[in-house]
């Protein structure tokens, strides 16, 4: 079975969200009003997620549900509040993220947030300020475009891997600077698989 496309999954979002704040989930009309789109064309999706197990419904008005294994978990994850730039004291603290992006970790109690503070690869649309998801892996988990935590130096390195053999790994670092590490030289401090942004 194929996973949610893009308007599915907006859809999922916006009738729990609803649910959650209006304590009773949204008419077929209700969402058709908030994403502009015609009432059957609502109904084509809705019946999409039901054969897909998402959701499920009846025939009375606001009676749509969502699955239990469909909706969101939150989780409390570890942020290193810490300057990449230079080298300082660390403060932990905890902030909630949703499950979902997590859907592609094995397992998340190996997901840790980084805040960027002085650094950014802006060509990877990674900005200072960002709030970077990362997950520890091994190196041999690393592939070629891969956004990189390393430690280099004794300071923690954003980076994009660039090539990686059983020889050598070779990463793009802020500024343009190479970064080449034989695999078992590389101190990998995790894996970047999501961001948060404040605007």
């Amino acid at each position: 079975m194929k996973g949610l496309t893009a308007r599915q999954q907006d859809l999922l979002d916006f009738i729990e969200e609803f649910t959650e704040t209006m304590h009773m989930a949204p008419t077929i009309y209700e969402i058709a009003a908030y994403f502009a789109i015609k009432p059957s064309t609502v109904f084509a999706h809705l019946n999409a997620l039901h054969k897909k197990k998402v959701l499920t419904r009846s025939g009375k008005a606001r009676s749509i549900m969502i699955a239990d294994t469909h909706r969101r978990r939150i989780r409390q994850v570890d942020i290193l509040s810490r300057s990449i730039a230079v080298r300082g004291s660390n403060r932990y603290k905890n902030l909630r993220f949703d499950l979902r992006f997590f859907s592609h970790a094995q397992d998340s109690s190996d997901v840790f947030a980084l805040n960027l503070q002085d650094s950014a690869l802006p060509d990877s649309g990674i900005l200072q300020g960002d709030l970077l998801l990362l997950q520890k892996v091994p190196v041999s988990a690393i592939h070629p475009g891969a956004l990189l935590m390393v430690e280099d130096n004794g300071n923690p390195v954003l980076c994009r891997c660039l090539t990686c053999s059983n020889e050598k790994v070779e990463m793009l670092a802020q500024g343009g600077r190479r970064i080449c590490a034989t695999p078992e030289g590389l101190s990998l401090m995790g894996s970047v698989i999501g961001l948060q942004r404040s605007y």
